[in-house]
């Protein structure tokens, strides 16, 4: 019984988590001989212990760096999780001698964990703290706290200080958290499974005496110093799904007090504590970041785009390799994925995520845009500046001795389910169990910041080449030549030393910066130091040395200055709120700041109402409506789609209904839902029309609607598109409607025969006197044929007889627009300025796609017009003269830059169509390339899920790892398939050239955080160029993609040369919450708004303040 529950805990697990060297390169690997560090962390499994007892096992230990003797060497203190800790002193020159014996810093316990260095006792001397693992099995020991002597030895006090805890603990923090003047410590804990370890959020608020987060408060009791545990009335979870691995304290608000990030590993939410300033703390995750890493590792907190805001990265466990991905578990099923949310977890998945801090509490995930949401098996991620260029780059370590998530293990582990097991283990030995699991060793990742939200690996180019079981990782300036070294430690392999070599280049320069604080915090641990070198290029870092996982940097800030030789002015801003500006420093030198020469601050609550910002949010009486999204799952039918087609609404129109010169609402609402038109009052006041007065429309979703005067009777009538992936075509339920006003602002449905029958999963309808006959005639345009996405659904055009009568010309008047793809969007413009109106329309695996108007008949004109290798998903397009030349130009939101989908012209996403099984049912191979080599997208249990007989041709996961689209379908079968593709993911601005072509302008990144759904247009600073509005994300998506939530709506502020000004929601005032579809501009009052339509949620106002 026990084997059979240490099996289920294994796979929880697994579903969660020469002697110069080549100074050509960035970094040499010195050899053990050179430094004299000879570390190893060894482990031996045995039959008592190993993953399978203590899954944890494999994780590794942890690396202090610091100063121990104040000679002006980083000393290094290396964890052994089985064996003896060591220290190691720098005699300079990177040679290093071992005092672990003479210091008395072995350890005693049986199984070590992370390390950090701290001066607890204020005497101006780095302590050393150990944290272990004890209580558990046949693990003994208690966390041990090493005081320095002064003369190169330490005594053990843990007990004495009250910080001997044990349990299950990770790493320790020490930090000011009360400004009162000493080191508090934060103390991270992990937890094993248990009969207690499922459940809903509420399993939070337990208490657990092995698991779960402690604070303790550093007090002066009797004149002694003692740390007290208050980790319930400072609001700290301590509970048995505190599955803690990574630490990390950081002003992430800038209001002057330390805050805390957690990462947690499985289910359990990552934390997010915002210091309260008044002794507690107050957990704000799920409102400040959209989704985390599932199975979080290590984490680290830094500015990685010098805007002054601290960002925050999460290790998980998703492999870049193609073949160990297809390999090795991923996203938990839909069911599954289901449960954890309405069990109230917040939405995670198996990828690194990068955190961008926005401002205003709010952050957008981008790591997939950034390119490091896949390092594999990832513990410990640095924000340093390795080649002192002035940005962070970003150091991983991965490689796991033991891949307890391999699918073929997993299978013979379990029997075949991995979800249900069948197989009993209980007479099979442990180290048969944990020796089919295989081992995987990896190269590090280093990536280069390259200054524009984006990193490029550069390991192997820089010297990081040696694959390795690579833990515990921290950085120090080793050798005093103002480049920072790279220290790591292994499973059973010596720790490496990684000498920085940018020294040999003499136009880059760096400066280090050390603190001398009050008595009890000595290293000025809580210091923030902002420089501005090189024309105003702005820095941030803080003292808070323990990053990554398990470990601690030296407490010597480092900033990289690329070529300038003068840092213009350095701001530090110290724990008790007093400041000191420098100015005019000299490079390539360590500035000693001390706390006496800074002049005493107040702190001040910055006001968070910026006067300058553009827009206001705002409300309306009489105007509320939420809209519902019916439960209907799109991928329970059509289970290898990438996205739902079902949650498209809702559906926004604005116009004077019953003339009385004041703009009135629509609101389309999903099905199930009434819609409703919301009539303004000289009050600037909404009252909800009675809905005597508008014909019922609520079986199927409203995804689109507009008013226009369909029987030139003057009045507007109403126009709506019905929607949704639930119904077939053909289907009445889905059939458009028209609805005719009689003036006064009440509607009926058109009389019978007054539109053709249409009844397709829509999308759009746009208006527009084609044929320049004096009426208004649509086009209606459809997403999707409903069970088979991919195929293209009928588009219509619909000519007005001017008495409400539509005729379907498409057949006759428009050739190759009926079926030209699964149509989003659409604008009419004149592009060719012949005095007729043309028709732009836009999709999913669709080119910007132009049909020239001739006196009502449309010629296809896209590669004419140079769009013929645009294909892309694109979601909207608005038809704005951005460059005020006099002809239209073209602004279109695509799916954006932050999905693990990449397009190219050479490498394109590709889409086969096709009954691959011959069962009668349409499937959907989407495929990506790596390395030149096309791959399906879906896993073999997502292919087998849809397409039946591959369980027989792959019934070894290693048979299909790896295995191109090619080998998998045959080149006969994808020959024979429908293929589509997209080579152009960015958000665009497509340039009107006044001769009927277009030029492409790829909008600026953060447009590119997520899709953008709907663009507006207007000079919103006033400065007589032409802004953009973007609202947008997909919240729908298969979990193995990953929703797409980055965005809260973006400022694009118009320049000269068409360049576009981003400001963040928090500058700007736009700040849009939610899976936005719709914004419309609306005039109440006399003054100007806009409105935002958000899936299954409150409609949004925001007053234009300029």
């Amino acid at each position: 019984m026990l084997k059979s529950f240490s099996v289920l805990i294994i796979l929880l697990f697994a579903f969660s988590c020469n002697q110069e060297g080549n100074k050509d390169q960035l970094f040499s690997l010195l050899p053990s001989s050179a430094t004299g560090i000879e570390f190893v962390n060894q482990l031996k499994e045995t039959e008592e212990m190993n993953m399978i007892e203590y899954l944890y096992f494999n994780n590794g230990a942890g690396i202090a760096a610091g100063d121990i003797n104040n000679d002006g060497l980083i000393d290094v203190f290396f964890t052994s999780n089985q064996g003896t800790n060591k220290l190691y002193l720098n005699k300079g020159n990177l040679k290093f001698e071992d005092i672990t014996e003479a210091a008395g810093v072995a350890g005693t316990g049986s199984w070590k964990t992370g390390v950090t260095m701290a001066d607890v006792n204020g005497d101006g001397l780095l302590d050393i703290y150990v944290c272990e693992v004890g209580k558990y099995k046949s693990l003994s020991g208690k966390n041990q706290l090493f005081i320095n002597q002064g003369n190169n030895t330490f005594k053990e006090e843990a007990k004495e200080y009250g910080l001997d805890f044990q349990g299950f603990s990770t790493q320790a923090a020490f930090f000011d958290y009360d400004g009162d003047g000493d080191l508090d410590m934060y103390l991270l804990n992990h937890s094993v499974h248990s009969a207690r370890s499922y459940g809903d959020v509420s399993l939070r608020l337990d208490h657990d005496s092995l698991a779960g987060g402690r604070l303790f408060r550093n007090d002066e009791i009797n004149g002694h110093r003692v740390f007290t545990d208050v980790t319930s009335q400072a609001g700290i979870y301590s509970s048995q799904i505190g599955y803690g691995l990574g630490v990390n304290v950081s002003d992430i608000n800038n209001d002057g007090y330390p805050d805390l990030y957690i990462s947690n590993d499985f289910h359990e939410n990552d934390y997010l504590y915002i210091n309260n300033g008044n002794g507690t703390f107050s957990e704000k995750l799920a409102e400040s970041m959209e989704h985390t890493s599932r199975s979080s590792m290590g984490n680290d907190v830094g500015d990685i785009n010098n805007d002054g805001l601290l960002d925050v990265i999460v290790l998980d466990m998703l492999p870049e390799d193609e073949k160990i991905r297809k390999q090795s578990g991923g996203e938990d099923d839909m069911g599954l994925f289901n449960l954890k949310l309405k069990y109230g977890y917040n939405y995670q998945f198996v990828r690194n995520t990068l955190q961008l801090n926005l401002g205003g509490g709010k952050f957008s995930e981008i790591g997939r845009l950034a390119g490091v949401c896949a390092t594999d098996w990832s513990w410990s991620p640095l924000l340093c500046d390795v080649d002192n260029d002035g940005w962070k780059d970003l150091f991983i370590t991965n490689g796991i001795f033991r891949r307890a998530n391999d699918l073929d293990y997993v299978k013979f582990l379990t029997g075949g389910n991995r979800y249900n097991p069948s197989k009993d283990n209980s007479k099979v030995s442990d180290k048969e169990l944990y020796e089919k699991m295989p081992l995987h060793p990896n190269t590090s990742y280093i990536y280069k910041n390259n200054h524009d939200l984006t990193f490029t690996n550069k390991a192997g180019e820089w010297g990081l080449n040696k694959k390795s079981f690579s833990n515990g990782s921290t950085y120090a300036d080793l050798d005093n030549d103002g480049d920072l070294d790279l220290i790591v430690n292994n499973i059973n392999e010596k720790a490496f030393i990684y000498r920085n070599n940018s020294e040999v280049n003499p136009n880059i320069h760096s400066l280090s910066v050390s603190f001398k604080g009050n008595k009890m915090n000595s290293r000025g641990i809580g210091a923030r130091v902002t420089i501005f070198s090189g024309g105003g290029q702005q820095q941030v870092a803080e003292q808070f040395p323990v990053r990554g996982f398990l470990s601690s940097t030296s407490d010597v800030l480092h900033f990289g200055l690329g070529s300038s030789k003068v840092v213009d002015s350095l701001i530090v801003r110290w724990p008790d709120f007093s400041t000191q500006i420098i100015r005019n420093i000299q490079c390539d030198k360590l500035l000693n700041l001390d706390i006496k020469d800074a002049v005493k601050g107040i702190r001040t609550i910055e006001n968070e109402i910026d006067k300058n910002k553009l827009f206001e949010s705002a409300s309306f009486e009489g105007l509320n409506y939420k809209h519902n999204e019916d439960t209907y799952l799109d991928f329970q039918r059509e289970r290898l789609i990438p996205h739902s087609l079902s949650n498209e609404g809702p559906a926004l129109a604005t116009g004077d209904v019953n003339g009385d010169g004041l703009e009135d609402v629509f609101v389309g609402g999903a099905a199930g839902q009434s819609a409703q038109i919301f009539i303004q009052q000289k009050s600037g006041s909404f009252k909800p029309l009675d809905k005597s007065f508008l014909p019922e429309t609520t079986f199927t979703d409203i995804v689109d609607a507009a008013f226009f005067d369909a029987d030139g009777d003057g009045d507007l009538d109403l126009f709506v598109v019905h929607g949704g992936n639930e119904f077939a075509v053909g289907d009445p339920l889905l059939a458009n409607k028209l609805l005719i006003n009689n003036g006064k602002g009440y509607f009926k449905e058109a009389e019978s025969g007054s539109l053709p029958f249409m009844a397709n999963n829509g999308s759009c309808v746009r208006p527009c006197d084609f044929d320049g006959d004096g009426d208004i005639d649509l086009f209606v345009g459809s997403r999707s044929v409903p069970g088979a996405y991919g195929w293209s659904p009928e588009q219509v055009l619909l000519e007005n007889d001017g008495k409400d009568h539509f005729k379907n010309v498409t057949n006759t008047n428009a050739k190759g627009l009926k079926t030209i793809g699964m149509v989003t969007d659409a604008s009419w413009i004149d592009y060719d300025k012949d005095g007729d109106q043309d028709l732009v329309v836009v999709g999913e695996w669709m080119n910007i796609s132009i049909f020239r108007n001739d006196k009502g008949i449309f010629t296809d004109a896209t590669n004419v017009a140079g769009l013929g290798e645009t294909s892309g998903w694109w979601n909207c397009i608005k038809a704005v003269d951005i460059d005020g030349d006099g002809d239209m130009d073209l602004i279109v939101g695509n799916l954006g830059l932050n999905s693990l989908l990449k397009a190219s012209v050479k490498e394109p996403v590709e889409m086969y169509l096709n009954d691959f099984d011959n069962n009668g049912s349409p499937d959907q191979v989407i495929c990506t390339y790596q390395n030149g080599v096309s791959y399906p997208v879906a896993s073999l249990d997502e292919l087998e899920g849809q397409i039946s007989g591959l369980d027989k041709k792959y019934p070894n996961y290693s048979d299909f790892g790896g295995k191109s689209v090619t080998e998998i379908f045959s080149k006969e079968k994808l020959d024979e398939s429908v293929l589509k593709k997209a080579v152009l993911f960015e958000s665009c601005l497509f340039v009107n050239n006044g001769d009927g072509t277009f030029s492409t302008k790829k909008l600026p990144v953060t447009a590119q955080f997520s899709p953008v759904r709907d663009i507006i247009s207007g000079d919103y600073n006033l400065d007589g160029n032409k802004d953009l509005l973007l609202v947008g994300n997909n919240y729908p998506v298969r979990p193995s993609l990953g929703r797409q939530d980055a965005s809260f709506g973006w400022c694009l502020l118009g320049n000269k040369g068409l360049v576009f000004n981003s400001l963040m929601p928090s500058q700007s005032g736009f700040m849009v919450k939610g899976d936005s579809r719709k914004v419309l501009p609306i005039t109440v009052s006399g003054k100007k708004y806009l409105i935002v339509g958000v899936n299954d949620a409150e409609l949004q106002l925001f007053k234009i303040m300029k």
